[in-house]
């Protein structure tokens, strides 16, 4: 079974290196690279797990759900279910890559540095 069954985008793993190749050359991710940590890959190979993770939300979990059909004695499980789907969705938006920490309070990483030690302040935070 593939590992990209089910992913409409990057469904190769030519398709992750093209996109690893294109995230390398932008230094607003390479400012993460750290030791043998090559932040280009670790983001494209999230964001093609984060497309399996979030076609298969879509597809299954959330119709199980909202379908209108499962007895009430399984609503727990089905929230278990898709809480285990978000637990893979926050490993690969703040774990995995470090690109997205910023979306974590600080507090909440350990105070780790999101801004690759710049100094600058992260443009992609909003005024929300």
């Amino acid at each position: 079974m593939s590992v990209f069954k089910g992913n409409e985008i990057l469904t190769s793993v030519e398709r992750v290196k093209q996109l690893a190749a294109l995230l390398a050359e932008s230094p607003d991710v390479t400012r993460f690279d750290a030791g043998e940590h090559k932040e280009a890959w670790a983001l494209a190979d999230s964001l093609a797990e984060l497309e399996k993770l979030m076609r298969e939300f879509l597809a299954s979990d959330l119709p199980r759900l909202a379908g209108g059909g499962l007895p009430s004695n399984q609503v727990s499980g089905a929230l278990l279910d898709i809480g285990e789907v978000f637990r893979r969705v926050l490993y690969h938006m703040i774990e995995q890559p470090k690109y997205y920490r910023y979306l974590v309070p600080a507090e909440m990483l350990g105070g780790d540095s999101v801004d690759g030690g710049s100094g600058d302040t992260d443009s992609r935070q909003s005024s929300e």
